[in-house]
């Protein structure tokens, strides 16, 4: 330690010369322990009041520790008996059960016979479960067979090299909403009418039903032809569980996204269809119609909002909008 004044290494925070030397410093110090005694006297005194006040109320406070403790325990021990009042009745209910329980287990085994025929009748029931299953998987192999073979015999086929014309049937281009320009009439005529010849062998020899439409007349509107093989391509998709029930589908996405002869040739070689926009039928605005199909085949086609079909007409092989 050294001196604050002469900076000496001393054992004392001030040496005994530079106390005595500077007079000015020794008498701060004693005026400085001068004042702190005086507050060691105040601070003797309070606490000295303070401990003869509390000896004085040491019985008021202990009478009032004493009643808070009694009421505390008055309290724990309601608790208690709350508690065991509860498990005495969920004793007393388990105990009735049990006695429910074993009146069962006495009549089930005075119907010993009873228990023997469901056994029995669960047995054939398990047999005929198998027995069915197998069936079913003998069927749906069947029935694969036979849309490979109608695939095979219609030859539904995708032109890997093809960009403009990639799916064809029975050597014929199927018609989509990129070639319906670019292609003659006669063309896509025939391939319309070999489509709905796929679906109505489809739906007799497969599904053993009817489809929402079929080719009755080749007087029909172009586009509302094409609209029906989308309608009856999605009806197809929900029985396939290609498309979920509950929800609707935007056809202009899928229309984008797909077209008609990818759409087509998707569903009929059940293909996963992937990047589907699907909303649910409570919110949804898009209906299974043959009017709203058609509109959204034409803004596709012309790329602005048509309102109705009959502004579509036809010359020299190319369709367009009136305006």
């Amino acid at each position: 330690m050294q001196c604050q004044i002469c900076c000496t290494k001393k054992s004392q925070f001030y040496c005994n010369n530079c106390l005595n030397i500077s007079p000015n410093l020794v008498l701060s110090k004693k005026f400085a322990l001068i004042e702190i005694k005086n507050e060691n006297e105040k601070l003797h005194f309070k606490i000295n009041k303070i401990l003869n006040f509390n000896q004085k109320n040491t019985t008021l406070l202990s009478s009032k520790f004493e009643k808070a403790a009694m009421l505390s325990s008055r309290r724990t021990n309601l608790k208690i008996s709350c508690n065991i009042d509860l498990v005495a009745k969920r004793v007393q209910e388990k105990r009735e059960k049990i006695s429910q329980l074993k009146q069962k287990l006495e009549c089930l085994k005075n119907k010993g016979e009873l228990v023997e025929e469901v056994q029995e009748r669960a047995h054939i029931r398990n047999e005929w479960e198998h027995k069915i299953s197998q069936i079913t998987s003998i069927v749906h192999k069947q029935r694969h067979a036979k849309l490979e073979m109608l695939r095979n015999w219609l030859l539904l086929r995708k032109r890997e090299n093809s960009t403009e014309l990639p799916y064809t049937i029975s050597f014929q281009p199927i018609i989509s909403v990129k070639n319906i320009n670019k292609l003659p009439k006669f063309i896509l005529s025939e391939s319309i009418s070999v489509i709905f010849k796929f679906f109505h062998i489809f739906s007799t020899f497969y599904l053993n039903l009817s489809l929402p439409y079929s080719l009755e007349t080749k007087e029909d509107n172009l586009l509302d032809l094409c609209g029906k093989i989308v309608i009856n391509s999605i009806y197809i998709a929900r029985l396939f569980k290609q498309i979920p029930y509950r929800y609707s589908i935007d056809l202009r996405a899928l229309l984008e996204t797909y077209d008609i002869d990818g759409f087509f040739f998707s569903v009929m070689n059940f293909e996963k269809l992937d990047h589907l926009k699907l909303v649910k039928d409570e919110e949804s605005n898009y209906t299974l119609n043959l009017k709203y199909t058609t509109r959204c085949i034409l803004e596709l086609l012309n790329g602005d909002a048509v309102q109705d079909s009959s502004q579509v007409i036809y010359d020299q092989d190319r369709w367009f909008v009136v305006k």
